[in-house]
């Protein structure tokens, strides 16, 4: 009986962190360059899924007519992450947010 109330109050302690997802969407864009900047839009929900749209992606070796692009890697992806990375990108928000609440402004 007391191994079972103390089961009952690890799960009570693990359910208390933060699985739940610190965000209802993440959009990130980045715009060309007058290099080889690669140009993309990726969307993630909340529900794990996401959106990447690769508009310029080079290739990684240079050849003798300059860079290339790298149609493989262009167009539009869908998919859902698994939930060790959605746990790890979870946990950074969180350190993030944690981060910019206990910092303070020295003047």
């Amino acid at each position: 009986m007391k191994y079972l109330y103390l089961l009952i109050i690890a799960f009570l302690i693990c359910g208390c962190t933060k699985e739940n997802p610190m965000f209802d969407k993440i959009t990130y864009k980045t715009t060309s360059c007058f290099g080889t900047c690669p140009t993309y839009y990726l969307e993630i929900n909340s529900d794990k899924t996401f959106k990447l749209f690769a508009e310029q992606i080079y290739k990684d070796d240079f050849s003798i007519y300059g860079y290339e692009l790298d149609s493989s890697k262009m167009g539009y992806f869908k998919g859902k992450l698994d939930n060790v990375t959605f746990k790890n990108l979870n946990q950074k928000i969180q350190k993030h947010q944690t981060l910019s609440t206990n910092t303070t402004v020295m003047e």
